[in-house]
């Protein structure tokens, strides 16, 4: 394998410290031999390197393991958040490379006992959808896929700052909420029978008559209304955490969006769990009556105290998230093109052909670090010349 460029700059080196601790990159490199090893080097040190040519070629005969030396290139460039951009001759060619870089992503993902979800942010893939015949194997780094999805996330009634609100407020304010659900449906209720009354149907008024009608009890009421807010807001948490690039979303975010899947997952179980009266879980969720008394001072079983906890747990991730996320720098208005812009603006390693990759042109978003072009013999001269015009390329 021949590489056109020296393996370091004597003034520069790679910052590779991000690749350090990866134990996929570590497996990847270890199965290079030396000359494909000297490739990456070449490529990585060039990057920030303003006193050596910045074109690099990798070049060799079948069977010298060019696609392997690749996809480790990228998936290094991608741990390193370097913006790239991948380009290839044809739709199969950029959807084989993605579909590489992506099983290595997800491997390195895999490898975290501590993740809940793969994020996926930073990798973008854009292009004719039929062409690129996307499939679900590689649809969650898909342009119209991602913004169909961020749409859904950022815009009520289904979109994260109403879920977040909404399960707050449940677990907040569930008891004078079921006692305004009493109260209208025994109005409506009443207004039925005041209806029969008038059309000449003489009807009793249930509560004159010491016949107690049958409404929802606070624990069915309150399952309910836990199941239908937390669908979204687990679609939510998980749209938030997989597409939502690493440079706009904090390490901390996803950590505290991942313990409240599992915050969540327990107070449902805890819930439906048939240990606890409709009426001791009334008393359990009311406001204490003074400043004075406390939960402390309320005698509770194991299940009742663990419950407690929960909620407890539930509300503080609920709260310090819903400020947290807000002070993210996500898109003020929803559009789907600024959704798409959204998309290109933070991605730091985009795939497309090279002739789709005229789009970036229009495109607001910050200048490339670096250009890798597979199988670039294959390229007509005015192909190549597309991407290479894009600002610092």
């Amino acid at each position: 394998m021949y590489v056109g460029a020296q393996v370091s700059c004597d003034y520069c080196s790679p910052k590779t410290d991000a690749l350090k601790d990866d134990k996929t990159y570590q497996r990847l490199s270890s199965e290079l031999n030396e000359s494909q090893t000297k490739a990456i080097c070449a490529c990585l040190s060039s990057i920030h390197c303003n006193h050596k040519s910045t074109v690099d070629l990798i070049w060799g005969p079948p069977g010298t393991g060019k696609t392997k030396t690749l996809g480790t290139l990228l998936f290094a460039l991608f741990k390193m958040n370097c913006r790239t951009l991948v380009c290839a001759p044809t739709n199969v060619a950029i959807k084989e490379v993605a579909s590489r870089v992506l099983s290595m992503v997800r491997e390195s993902f895999d490898g975290n006992s501590d993740a809940l979800f793969c994020n996926l942010g930073d990798m973008l893939l854009f292009g004719n959808h039929e062409r690129l015949k996307v499939g679900a194997e590689i649809e969650e780094i898909y342009l119209d896929y991602r913004v169909k999805q961020l749409i859904l996330c950022f815009t009520p009634p289904n979109g994260w700052k109403y879920c977040f609100g909404s399960m707050i407020d449940l677990l907040e304010i569930c008891v004078s909420d079921y006692h305004i659900f009493i109260e209208n449906e025994m109005r409506k209720e009443q207004a039925q029978i005041d209806d029969k009354n008038s059309n000449g149907a003489k009807v009793d008024n249930p509560s004159n008559s010491g016949v107690r009608m049958m409404h929802k009890s606070f624990i069915e009421f309150v399952r309910e209304r836990f199941l239908s807010i937390a669908l979204p807001l687990r679609d939510c948490i998980s749209i938030l955490s997989t597409h939502i690039s690493r440079s706009c979303i904090m390490e901390h975010n996803l950590n505290d969006l991942a313990h409240l899947i599992y915050s969540l997952s327990t107070f449902q179980a805890l819930l439906f769990e048939n240990n606890i009266s409709s009426e001791k879980l009334e008393e359990l969720f009311s406001p204490p009556e003074s400043q004075d008394s406390s939960f402390e001072s309320v005698v509770v079983s194991a299940a009742e105290y663990s419950l407690h906890q929960s909620r407890t747990e539930c509300l503080s991730l609920l709260r310090t998230l819903k400020v947290s996320l807000g002070d993210l720098d996500l898109p003020d208005v929803v559009t789907e093109e600024s959704i798409r812009e959204f998309c290109f603006q933070t991605s730091s390693l985009i795939f497309s052909t090279a002739s789709s990759s005229f789009k970036l042109h229009s495109v607001p978003m910050e200048p490339l670090d670096i250009l890798v072009i597979d199988e670039a013999a294959q390229l007509k001269e005015c192909e190549s010349i597309i991407p290479l015009l894009l600002p610092d390329i």
